[in-house]
C-alpha cells in the first residue's frame, strides 16, 4: 500500500499542475473540463478541485503582489531621491562639500517598481 502524501508533497503536485490549469483557463476551457484533465493526469479529485478553485483567486493575488511591488519600489526610489537631494542641499548650503548619491536605492527601487508594473494582469 503506498504511503500517503505529505502536505509538502501535495502542495508541490498542486503547484506543478497549476500552470497547466491556468493556461487551460486562459484558453477558455470550463472548470469541469480542466478538472477532468487533471484527473486524467493522475491527480485525485480533491487535489484537482484545489487546483481549479485556486484559479479564481490567482489573478487577484497576482494583481495584489504586483501593486505591492510597485508601492515598495516607488517608496525605496523616492527615499533614494530624497536622500540624494537632501545631502546635496546641505552641501550646497555650506558652500560645497560632500554629498551622497543614493543610486542603489534609486535604481533598485525603480527596478522593483517597473517589475511590479510589468506583472500587472
Amino acid at each position: 500500500m503506498p504511503q500517503p502524501l505529505t502536505n509538502y508533497q501535495q502542495k508541490q503536485i498542486v503547484r506543478k499542475h497549476s500552470a497547466y490549469a491556468m493556461e487551460s483557463k486562459e484558453g477558455g476551457y470550463p472548470d469541469h473540463r480542466i478538472t477532468q484533465e487533471l484527473l486524467n493526469k493522475g491527480l485525485d479529485r480533491e487535489m484537482a478541485r484545489d487546483v481549479v478553485s485556486g484559479l479564481a483567486s490567482a489573478p487577484s493575488a497576482q494583481r495584489d503582489a504586483a501593486r505591492q511591488a510597485m508601492w515598495t519600489g516607488g517608496l525605496i526610489c523616492l527615499c533614494g531621491i530624497l536622500v540624494t537631494l537632501g545631502t546635496y542641499g546641505i552641501a550646497a548650503a555650506n558652500g560645497g562639500g560632500v554629498y551622497l548619491i543614493a543610486f542603489g536605492a534609486i535604481l533598485g527601487g525603480g527596478y522593483r517598481f517597473l517589475r511590479g508594473l510589468s506583472k500587472l494582469p
